[in-house]
């Protein structure tokens, strides 16, 4: 739909022709408009029991006067919710102060395990 080719107009309506796909589209818009209620759209990871909801912000330089900071993009991931901060918090302590804790939080995924 993006690019107005007619050649991508007819391959949309074919795929959209197929059992269910229309279903699945329906609630898949109702899911996003519930989750970018707000500014920003957020990012759900999940790998067995350990869960983490991010946000993402990309810098560029304004003004570069140089073409290699012209073309230099910085993304950073931010948690959007206290559980996710919490899991971020317990990767970035150094090795021995994890090995020191007397075990995760319930639920609270170690590392690996994402």
């Amino acid at each position: 739909m993006a690019d107005g080719s007619a050649e991508t107009a007819a391959l949309l309506d074919r795929l959209v022709r197929y059992k269910g796909v229309r279903a699945v589209l329906r609630t898949r818009a109702a899911d996003l408009a519930a989750a970018t209620a707000g500014p920003v759209l957020p990012m759900r990871f999940r790998k067995g029991a350990a869960a983490l909801e991010l946000f993402t912000a990309i810098a560029t330089l304004g003004t570069p006067q140089d073409i290699t900071l012209q073309e230099l993009r910085i993304e950073s991931f931010f948690p959007m919710d206290a559980d996710t901060a919490r899991v971020l918090r317990a990767w970035a302590k150094p090795k021995r102060a994890r090995a020191r804790q007397s075990g995760p939080r319930s639920g609270q995924p170690q590392i690996g395990q994402l």
